[in-house]
């Protein structure tokens, strides 16, 4: 109950959610770190999951990579509010498209990725290339 309520509400409101409609009262900083332990899981999960990787690298085409963030509001250690940013990243395939001058890159259409993995993590810049780094290790035996 905490993970869903979580992806549907910051860790404040998650609490008071909890608290009222199932009797469960933990602070906005337990359920952070419940969260965080979840995720672990999960980092662990992807990297013994071999389908994801073998989808990825069998996959026709030239590997990209996105990489995009916000901002989102979570509890510190004190339980203050803070605002730290939380950052997408994809590697995709797709085949190439075809050839544009830089002028036409905003009006061409690109072909539809045939396969995509993407992560997310809320971290400093630093720990986010760490980690693009280790995916990048993990799913794509060449990156163009």
């Amino acid at each position: 109950m905490v993970s869903r309520c979580c992806g549907h509400w910051p860790y404040r409101l998650a609490k008071d959610n909890l608290a009222e409609l199932c009797q469960i009262h933990l602070s906005a900083t337990t359920i952070g770190n419940m969260q965080t332990v979840l995720a672990d899981k999960i980092d662990e999960r992807l990297e013994n999951i071999f389908d994801v990787r073998s989808t990825l690298q069998k996959a026709k085409g030239v590997t990209g990579f996105y990489a995009d963030g916000t901002f989102v509001h979570i509890c510190n250690e004190d339980d203050k509010a803070e605002r730290r940013e939380f950052k997408v990243g994809a590697y995709a395939k797709r085949r190439r498209g075809l050839f544009a001058f830089p002028s036409e890159w905003p009006s061409r259409t690109l072909p539809e990725p045939s396969v995509v993995s993407a992560f997310a993590s809320i971290a400093y810049e630093e720990e986010f290339l760490k980690f693009c780094q280790s995916m990048r290790r993990h799913f794509v035996v060449e990156c163009v």
